[in-house]
């Protein structure tokens, strides 16, 4: 009998560790960005970018209209952190491809601390980058669960799906 529980034991703590470490890690990031929709929605979208980097482009692009309707539905809070230090060391680069953002989705209920402190700002999203062991990027982060840039938006409509916009 005390075999048949310790082997019971065993198996209960073999379960329970398998089913500890298969979840997902959950990251949580700070509003530092360009913060688009509405700063205290439910559901929040973490957007990692350099706008010198093609494939990021090319995930905005592809995805933009999908964020437009998120951002409209009031359900959402998506922050872009552009991570390219030298490129938005300079104000005149940075203004350039936040009017490029603008097109895409009008104008983001906080812009203000991006524009006016780039080297704070640029420090924070570096250290979020650095204490989450994130090095590629584009990389965005639904819900706190890491996904990797995907360039169709039916693919992102799917990792989005738990909401009807």
């Amino acid at each position: 009998m005390k075999k048949f529980l310790i082997i019971l034991a065993l198996l209960i703590g073999i379960g329970t560790v398998y089913e500890v470490t298969r979840k997902e890690k959950v990251y949580s990031f700070s509003d530092t960005g360009l913060i688009y929709g509405n700063k205290n929605a439910p559901n929040r979208l973490v957007i990692f970018t350099s706008f010198q980097c093609e494939k990021c482009e090319r995930f905005s692009k592809a995805v933009s209209g999908c964020i437009r309707e998120m951002i409209s539905s009031g359900d959402y809070c998506i922050i872009y952190k552009p991570v390219n230090r030298a490129f938005y060391q300079n104000d005149d680069c940075l203004n350039l491809k936040y009017d490029e953002l603008e097109t895409l989705y009008n104008k983001p209920s906080d812009s203000g601390s991006i524009k006016k402190e780039n080297e704070q700002v640029l420090s924070i999203i570096e250290d979020e980058l650095e204490d989450n062991n994130l090095s590629v990027v584009p990389v965005y982060f639904y819900n706190g669960i890491k996904h990797s840039a995907i360039a169709s938006s039916d693919e992102f409509k799917e990792v989005i799906s738990e909401k009807q916009f």
